[in-house]
């Protein structure tokens, strides 16, 4: 019966084992490839125009289309991104804004949405061109749910392209 590493759980021969070198190098392949693939899972989404609201209010970002998503988080077209079953563990990530509108004038805010629960902002007075974002890292356990939130306090209603993504870096 083949130990295992304590941190990632990757098999290796015990002394008392038989000698079978070419089944042992194939399961620790293995178990380096699925680990691989759970660390790595991601997710990109693009908002090419998100329509800003000069009156003050919060305006939920809906992904319009989608550049790579490995397993799932969440369908173009939702305001949420969802951590799969099985894909548990520390997460990257960044939600950016650039101004698109010409002449829009006023303050803007951007939240990640956190479970629900507005966590990490930033807040620029803006011009277009302006760029604005937002980024951390936590622990989210599946069925957490990450988002993006815009208020525009002042100014003219601005349109606003952005891009959202998600990487998990430790299970």
């Amino acid at each position: 019966m083949p130990g295992s590493t304590p941190n990632r759980q990757y098999p290796y021969p015990l002394g008392t084992d038989p000698i079978d070198v070419a089944m042992d190098i194939k399961r620790l392949a293995d178990a380096i490839d699925a680990d691989h693939r759970k660390v790595g899972a991601r997710m990109r989404r693009v908002t090419p125009a998100l329509n800003g609201n000069g009156g003050g209010g919060e305006t939920v970002v809906t992904w319009d289309t989608e550049d790579y998503d490995s397993d799932g988080f969440g369908a173009v077209g939702g305001n949420v991104l969802t951590v799969p079953a099985g894909l548990g563990g520390v997460y990257a990530f960044l939600g950016t804004h650039v101004v698109s509108g010409g002449g829009a004038t006023g303050n803007l805010t951007i939240y990640a949405s956190i479970k629900g629960s507005k966590l990490f902002t930033a807040a620029i007075g803006r011009a277009n061109g302006t760029q604005i974002g937002v980024s951390g890292v936590l622990t989210l356990a599946p069925g957490d749910t990450v988002g993006f939130i815009n208020i525009q306090t002042t100014g003219t209603t601005a349109n606003f392209i952005g891009t959202y993504e998600l990487w998990r870096l430790l299970k």
